[in-house]
């Protein structure tokens, strides 16, 4: 498991170094999975990491999206 202990450090390892485009467009759709309890993308991110880290993580989705 790949757990990240700060936005910064999640932020870098997500859009860093040519990786996913820090758009609008693909935080609305990460958003649109991991807020939806019925996606099955959202339940196995859940099981994985669990409810807490998930929670995180949508903070920091909805931080980028407010640095846009």
């Amino acid at each position: 498991m790949d757990i990240k202990q700060s936005y910064q450090e999640w932020k870098q390892c997500i859009f860093g170094e040519d990786k996913q485009p820090f758009s609008e467009e693909y935080i609305r759709q990460r958003l649109d999975v991991l807020e939806n309890p019925q996606h099955a993308e959202h339940k196995k991110y859940v099981a994985t990491y669990g409810k807490e880290y998930t929670l995180k993580i949508i903070s920091y989705f909805k931080r980028a999206l407010s640095e846009l």
